[in-house]
């Protein structure tokens, strides 16, 4: 069992999945997120050819051994009957951090299914210990200091930017891929630590208004 109730995963604990992946607003059976986002307006013709679709996608990049770490929103209200199908099509294991169309419903059903972890409804704080870095994994992106330590993943916004660099967005309208590898978000995180320079930091609290600080060493690694 992962330790995900205590809100806390770290990389070690992982060892044992060939892989990691992430993903987010997947929104498996539902026509109308066709609908609200054009891309995918072009490329399905409907619900069915759309979750179809991407569970030979998802099946094509996750192994029987992965683990895929989904920040919310797999389907919508509703569908769940649909959705528990799609789940036991699913290569890997799965560990769902409820988004805000996920229901109590989805969520009792998903914890008697094999090769499933749900987590607590705030999400989990994964850390890389040899890395010096702690994802807050959540639905909602999450306002947090700049930190050379710290950043928010998240879904909820579908295709949109985050507002804030730290923020690094997975859900499938933004990455136009069902699921996203570890390497590829790390190097993603690595791109912008490289960057944040105490001077950097403290031109983002300029920038948007926050109350001003000094940037010491500890403030800067923690």
């Amino acid at each position: 069992m992962l330790g995900i109730r205590k809100g806390r995963l770290y990389r070690e604990d992982l060892e044992k999945f060939d892989k990691i992946h992430f993903s987010g607003c997947t929104h498996f059976c539902y026509e109308g997120v066709i609908q609200h986002e054009k891309w995918r307006k072009e490329k399905y013709k409907n619900e069915v050819n759309m979750t179809d679709d991407l569970i030979v996608e998802w099946n094509s990049k996750v192994g029987f051994n992965d683990l895929v770490i989904h920040l919310g929103d797999f389907g919508y209200e509703g569908k769940e009957e649909e959705m528990f199908e799609v789940v036991r099509q699913l290569n890997g294991t799965l560990l769902l951090i409820r988004g805000n169309h996920d229901t109590d419903v989805f969520l009792n059903g998903l914890e008697r299914l094999n090769n499933v972890y749900v987590a607590d409804d705030f999400g989990v704080v994964l850390r890389y210990e040899d890395k010096n870095l702690e994802m807050f994994l959540t639905h909602y992106p999450v306002m947090l200091d700049w930190s050379i330590r710290r950043v928010s993943v998240h879904s909820h916004i579908h295709g949109k930017q985050p507002l804030f660099n730290y923020m690094f967005n997975v859900a499938m309208d933004y990455t136009r891929e069902v699921v996203i590898s570890e390497e590829e978000l790390i190097k993603r995180i690595e791109g912008y630590r490289s960057h944040l320079t105490r001077e950097k930091m403290l031109e983002y609290y300029d920038k948007y208004r926050l109350q001003p600080l000094t940037i010491d060493k500890e403030t800067y690694e923690r």
